[in-house]
């Protein structure tokens, strides 16, 4: 009998760290699935951005993406790069096209329009290049 509450407290213990190593396993595999589709959206981007210049001026598309939490996205007109931010890593792409405006774009859903050439009216969450 005085065994039985030793028993009861090493069985506990075990089940909290079967738990806990699940709870980290499964938030490691979701941060993994997170990272490839950021990953994935970087790739739109860029292939979005060679089809419309292979078109005419004046071509434009749209394009959503998802941007999780700790991470944004940065189209530079100064460096003419794609700055992506995800956790506490860092891309830069170039683009080796001249980008007209900055757009940054925080954590959530989004809707880009790329626009290729000269537009009359530069709107938010649009992507002006050359």
């Amino acid at each position: 009998m005085e065994s039985m509450p030793f028993r009861m407290i090493a069985s506990s213990i075990l089940i909290a760290v079967i738990l806990t190593l699940g709870i980290y396993e499964t938030n490691y595999f979701l941060n993994i699935n997170s990272e490839r589709q950021f990953n994935q959206d970087l790739l739109k981007i860029k292939n979005s951005m060679d089809l419309l210049q292979s078109s005419s001026p004046g071509s434009f598309s749209n394009l959503q993406i998802n941007i999780p939490g700790d991470s944004e996205i940065v189209f530079n007109n100064e460096t003419d790069q794609i700055e992506a931010y995800f956790s506490k890593r860092n891309f830069k792409i170039n683009t080796n096209r001249d980008l007209v405006n900055r757009l940054e774009l925080k954590t959530g859903k989004h809707e880009i329009r790329f626009f290729y050439g000269n537009p009359e009216v530069i709107k938010d969450n649009m992507l002006v290049f050359r």
